[in-house]
């Protein structure tokens, strides 16, 4: 004989979901939650009870109960960066949203990198140092997430296609972020305003 709890229980389905959503902001008697999961802010309390009967409750009344009774941790509005650290930072006993993720980038010491380099020299030049530079440039914001952000943009440009401009953008992306790149096929697309 198992002593084991239903999953659909309103115990379990709490836990669940106090494990999942954190208390963002109260405006007046309204909640509003972060979601670990998704990373979605602002989900309301209705939001949660769609997920607790996701997660088996089968009464409406039921789900708003466990919801106006579950506690849910709250969330400073202070954001860190504190690399291989969770999501959520327990610091002072304050929880703090983590800026840092892990890159999809895993590095593979054994694989050497010189294909990458002498397309870079290729493209660049070999001669004038502008390849040293940008390696130099890309190694320190790499390895220096949480220093302030060198002054310091690149933009390269070739009328022809086929040079691999769009590749290394995507590299970069993949390395630093979505918000850190930025791709335009014309001239006049750089001066646009937050380009």
């Amino acid at each position: 004989m198992t002593n084991e709890m239903p999953e659909n229980h309103p115990n379990n389905v709490g836990n669940l979901l106090a494990a999942r959503f954190m208390v963002e902001k109260y405006s007046g008697s309204q909640r509003s939650f972060y979601d670990r999961e998704t990373g979605q802010q602002g989900p309301l309390p209705m939001h949660l009870i769609g997920v607790a009967i996701a997660l088996g409750v089968e009464d409406l009344e039921e789900a708003k109960k466990i919801i106006r009774l579950q506690y849910f941790l709250p969330l400073s509005p202070a954001i860190v960066y504190r690399p291989n650290k969770p999501d959520i930072v327990h610091e002072k006993g304050l929880n703090s949203m983590n800026l840092w993720r892990p890159s999809e980038v895993v590095p593979e010491p054994t694989k050497s990198a010189q294909r990458f380099i002498d397309h870079l020299q290729d493209v660049l030049g070999a001669d004038d140092g502008r390849v040293d530079y940008l390696l130099d440039m890309l190694s320190y914001r790499y390895q220096n997430q949480t220093a302030p952000k060198p002054h310091i943009a690149f933009y390269f440009f070739g009328e022809q296609g086929g040079a691999g401009k769009s590749t290394f953008a995507e590299t970069l992306t993949k390395v630093f972020g979505s918000t850190a790149v930025r791709t335009t096929n014309t001239v006049a697309g750089i001066k646009k305003k937050g380009l």
